[in-house]
């Protein structure tokens, strides 16, 4: 039954898609003993294997000595084994030592499908007290304690995938959304994402969230036209998680590689076409509109496509049309809405028509959410303006906020992109998009740090602006300097001396023909003066000396220039120094 499933509070109920079976031969007790056991999953038992005559059970000695029987001697195949014990069973047996320390639970590691390997494997012990719950019972726990074997302290997930980095906390603001990229009009080559940041820059499994998109055009709103698991799925070492089509987990093959900082995980889990948790190009991108688009991030969804929020009889839709939500089909309740990022049409006519339409003249209801409609992205004085693409400023994590996110067109001659342009549309290139806010043009940046509102802003106190750690490499964010400067420095050429200059910037950029270089939004320009007042950018008076060397992050490379005059002069002076723009 539902309600005595042990993990209900720990973990949640057992997912839809998941199949539970109480088989009529019990496990529990010791019937799992971790002081040393082995499961068998095999075909073909025979040998000194026995099967009860109602097939429910099968006994016999496999122990040969201190080792356990060669597979073939008592099965046809052995498909997968995990033995836990102080002594080796020998090959080919997955063995997992217990003179390390006792296993209380394993989980196989995400996407490691080798049998019979104990390297396919984490394990750990995990806390048997449990915890009270407010039914005066006990919950028991997943998580394992600091006794673990594996890259990352796992835990365990009954009834759903595996967990692909260490679980972290599930507060409202530590995971958002992070930036989207519509579904536009026209040729868009299926580009389609959602991006999902832990606002504590860490790799994270992101098991028990799930993506809901709810309609939110009259006459349906409130309607869930689709929703994803992200089960099995975890952010990358940077923190960031990029959710599309065509994006393998743990793969660099998808349609913004190029672009993509290699912290950043990626993830369309194999198997799920055709299914209701699928993402592709049929599904994503028919729900990611441009139009008319309402996506919310909560824990634990437990309806269906379907299932009406907004209508208190549930016999039809919109039976109340109030714009708030009467069913809240994941955890928490009202307060269960932990981000959230919507745009609306606007459709006024003049005359208004008479009677008004519900929610006039917006098509659909804000339901107190991260409502960018009205902003300077979509406001009412251009109707026929949707942006393709949104951001959430960097630094900026407040939850279901609509004052936290940027957006525009992509800067190409289609709709939508093609998987390397990455600029938004200037006013002057497109006079219906709204004004940008003062000093700010965004652009999309899939797997990489958003851009911060201010240029100058130093949030964290460092003392470095924030365009110089983004354009760097470090977090604007964390107070983490000092930073890498640039360093002066001289270099030999043929025997004669050369001032040098060598500054870190971001790879996989281009190279100006004035010497200047750009990567991702930022901008680097290597300038010269004789005496600190007239200054050149004209790269005619610097060389570059050898190849860019890369540093150990896989973001960063360190690149040298010398002058083109050698230091030959008694008391001659050169000076150089490093700008740093937002493009």
């Amino acid at each position: 039954a539902a309600n005595a499933y042990p993990y209900r509070n720990t973990d949640g109920p057992i997912t839809p898609y998941t199949t539970a079976f109480d088989p009529p031969v019990a496990i529990g007790g010791n019937d799992f003993p971790n002081d040393g056991m082995a499961l068998l999953l095999l075909r073909g038992p025979k040998g000194p294997l026995v099967v009860s005559a109602d097939g429910q059970k099968v006994e016999g000695n496999l122990a040969g000595g201190a080792v356990l029987l060669n597979p073939s001697v008592y099965c046809d195949e052995l498909v997968d084994s995990i033995v836990t014990s102080n002594v080796n069973p020998g090959a080919p047996y997955a063995w997992l030592d217990h003179n390390v320390f006792k296993v209380h639970h394993v989980s196989r590691a995400a996407g490691n499908f080798t049998a019979n390997s104990a390297a396919a494997w984490h394990y750990g012990q995990i806390d048997q007290a449990g915890t009270p719950n407010v039914g005066g019972g006990i919950d028991p726990l997943l998580s394992y304690t600091n006794v673990f074997s594996g890259p990352f302290r796992s835990a365990g997930s009954p009834g759903r995938p595996n967990h692909a980095a260490e679980p972290g906390p599930i507060t409202a603001g530590s995971v958002v959304i992070n930036e989207v990229n519509l579904n536009p009009p026209g040729a868009d080559q299926n580009y389609e994402f959602v991006e999902f940041l832990d606002t504590g820059a860490r790799a994270r499994s992101l098991n028990g969230y799930y993506l809901v998109v709810i309609d939110n055009v009259i006459n349906n709103t409130g309607s869930v036209r689709h929703y994803w698991s992200l089960d099995g799925m975890a952010t990358g070492s940077n923190g960031l998680f990029v959710l599309g089509n065509r994006y393998p987990l743990g793969g660099a093959n998808n349609p913004w590689a190029s672009v993509m900082r290699p912290q950043t995980a990626v993830g369309d889990p194999p198997g799920r076409e055709g299914l209701s948790s699928s993402f592709s190009d049929a599904v994503l991108g028919a729900e990611t509109d441009n139009t008319n688009v309402m996506l919310l991030l909560v824990r634990g969804f437990n309806r269906f496509i379907g299932f009406d929020t907004d209508t208190k009889n549930s016999l039809g839709l919109d039976s109340d049309g109030d714009g708030a939500f009467d069913f809240f089909p994941w955890n928490g309740g009202a307060s269960g809405v932990l981000d959230s990022i919507m745009i609306r049409s606007y459709v006024a006519t003049t005359p208004a028509p008479n009677p008004l339409p519900l929610a006039y003249p917006w098509n659909g209801w804000g339901y107190g959410l991260a409502d960018l409609s009205g902003l300077y992205l979509s406001p009412p004085t251009r109707p026929f303006y949707h942006p393709e693409s949104f951001a959430r400023f960097n630094g900026d994590n407040a939850v279901n906020s609509p004052g936290s996110w940027y957006g525009g067109d992509f800067d190409n001659t289609i709709s939508a992109n093609d998987g390397t342009i990455t600029k938004y549309k200037t006013t002057v290139q497109d006079p219906t998009h709204p004004p940008f806010p003062v000093g700010f043009t965004g652009r999309a940046t899939p797997g990489q740090p958003n851009l911060t509102l201010g240029t100058s802003d130093d949030a964290d106190g460092d003392g470095a602006p924030a365009l110089v750690e983004l354009a760097l490499a470090t977090n604007p964010n964390v107070a983490d300097a000092p930073y890498p400067s640039p360093a002066a420095g001289a270099v030999v050429v043929t025997n004669q001396p050369f001032g040098s200059f060598t500054y870190r910037r971001i790879r996989g950029g281009v190279v100006n023909a004035d010497k200047s270089y750009a990567a991702e939004a930022y901008t680097y320009t290597v300038e010269t003066s004789p005496n600190l007042t007239a200054w050149t950018s004209s790269g005619a008076t610097i060389e570059q000396v050898g190849n860019a060397v890369v540093n150990s992050d896989g973001v960063t490379e360190n690149v040298t220039f010398r002058m083109v005059n050698p230091a030959t002069g008694a008391g001659e002076r050169g000076y150089f120094r490093l700008r740093i723009g937002r493009r």
